[in-house]
């Protein structure tokens, strides 16, 4: 044993290495080999880790994607889902506009043409008896300005025994209800044969008490009204306060002297 060796880190014994240079070199070769082996596995693994990673994030994309995509249809869905109430609401609109304007055409005509009729006496009575009432396309009367508008029109051709009777038929036409503004537009005299009366050609307007309403909503959603539908042409003016003039049963004494 050399102890002096020993101190400096030497083998105490003498060696010889018996193995050739080549398989060494060959041993230094593996390690670097392996080295080599071991840095390729390691950079595939962080490779294939990468891909992982990326193709995860692509999936937790693509699942972001398809969720908002879903809650989009969703939505779309909960929208149209709507429609039909809109459509239905459409629909009831169209419906009571129709009923309110059916409402406007809706009179009994029977039993005002009873009510005209149950005006006559011994004294008076029809020839002709025309009630041109409203319907869905608007009133049954023109507006005037003197005597305002109506929802319908009374027009009658009737004959008296004298000019007192032709007023008071009037004056029973005007009591009739849902009848105003009546009006004798032509009075004479006339002969049938050997009969003599006062004829009397007359008009009047039918108002909106004639309506029955039968139709109209009571519960409606659009608010229309049965008159206003039809009724704005045809709305009441202020009438005239100025008199109409009164015929007179018998020429006048300046009449006869001329």
């Amino acid at each position: 044993m050399n102890e002096t060796a020993k101190k400096v880190g030497s083998p105490g014994l003498p060696q010889v290495n018996l193995l050739p240079r080549e398989f060494a070199e060959k041993r230094q070769m593996r390690a670097v080999q392996f080295t080599a082996l071991f840095a390729v596995l390691i950079a595939i693994a962080l490779i294939v880790a990468g891909y992982v990673l990326a193709l995860g994030a692509k999936q937790m994309a693509q699942n972001d994607l398809e969720d908002t995509r879903r809650e989009q249809t969703l939505a779309l869905e909960d929208r149209d889902s709507k429609v039909s109430v809109y459509s239905e609401y459409v629909l009831r609109e169209q419906q009571e506009y129709a009923l309110a304007q059916v409402a406007v055409g809706e009179m009994d005509y029977e039993q005002l043409a009873a009510a005209v009729l149950a005006t006559h006496n011994n004294e008076t009575s029809f020839d002709s008896i025309t009630i041109n009432g409203p319907s869905a396309l608007g009133m049954g009367s023109t507006q005037e300005g003197f005597y305002g508008g109506g929802v319908g029109a009374l027009n009658f051709v009737a004959r008296a025994e004298s000019y007192a009777d032709a007023t008071a038929l009037i004056a029973r036409l005007e009591e009739v209800p849902g009848i105003a503004k009546v009006r004798g537009s032509i009075e004479q005299y006339s002969a049938d044969g050997a009969v003599s009366f006062w004829q009397l050609e007359g008009e009047g307007l039918v108002t909106d008490l004639r309506l029955t309403g039968r139709l109209v909503p009571s519960d409606g959603i659009t608010g229309v009204d049965a008159f206003s539908v039809a009724a704005d042409s045809a709305a009441e003016e202020e009438p005239n306060t100025t008199p109409s003039p009164e015929p007179t049963p018998v020429p006048t004494e300046e009449a006869g002297e001329g």
